[in-house]
């Protein structure tokens, strides 16, 4: 329940009133389990609430230690939850949420982002925010036109992690919606997640394909990237 506690009055009450609304409704909720090797890299990968839950219980049994502790640098989870609806006759949203189960590390810049498969997204209607607690810190930053990246297949954020005195105790969560023109008789959103891992001296600008591939200037040398893969995504059909 953490997630609903982050959300403001204004974000749970849209989700109340178009998915009350709305016979069209589809989500997809992945756990994502991050790792990292003995070269310092970075791997994602999907796994499930099950194993999620069993590592976690596991780690405290063994160690009595939790798998939030900071000195449990070489593993953590992300839960990502997407859905898509339909809004009117010639229109829909897709919306994505990513929670950090553990604390996120290096704590530097961060991307989300959805691809669409069929519609087209409308321009600036792309909107979100980053939100963090800890024991001495609450933060939420508002996504602004130049954090959002829009194309016609998807939309993107970007946004810098922030750092507190606890960062064990961290919950850090990012919410993104878009809305986008029906094409066809169905559609599917993909979630995406990029995490930078090294120092970068420019912010670079991203974009989405419609099967849901990151692209940015630069390059992706300096990012770890997972894209929803098992359990596909959210998809749905107007018919």
């Amino acid at each position: 329940m953490d997630i609903l506690k982050s959300l403001d009055k204004e974000t749970i009450k849209s989700y109340r009133t178009n998915v009350a609304n709305e016979k069209h409704f589809s989500s997809n909720e992945s756990y994502i389990k991050v790792t990292i090797d003995e070269n310092n890299e970075m791997h994602m990968e999907e796994s499930s609430l099950s194993e999620y839950l069993m590592e976690s219980q596991l780690m405290k049994s063994d160690t009595g230690v939790s798998i939030n502790s900071s000195t449990n640098t070489n593993r953590g989870w992300i839960n990502i939850f997407t859905s898509v609806f339909e809004r009117t006759a010639t229109t829909g949203r897709a919306t994505a949420s990513f929670t950090w189960l553990t604390p996120p590390s290096p704590r530097m810049r961060a991307v989300v982002g959805i691809g669409h498969r069929n519609g087209v997204v409308i321009s600036n209607t792309t909107s979100g925010y980053y939100y963090h607690t800890s024991p001495d810190k609450t933060y939420k930053y508002t996504f602004n036109a130049s954090d959002i990246g829009e194309s016609g297949g998807g939309t993107t954020a970007n946004y810098r992690l922030t750092t507190s005195n606890y960062l064990s105790e961290a919950r850090d969560f990012t919410f993104i919606q878009v809305n986008f023109m029906k094409e066809g008789n169905s559609e599917g959103a993909t979630a995406n997640y990029a995490h930078q891992k090294i120092q970068i001296s420019w912010t670079p600008t991203f974009a989405i394909s419609r099967d849901g591939m990151f692209s940015l200037s630069g390059g992706i040398s300096f990012l770890t990237y997972y894209k929803q893969t098992l359990g596909g995504y959210a998809s749905i059909s107007w018919e």
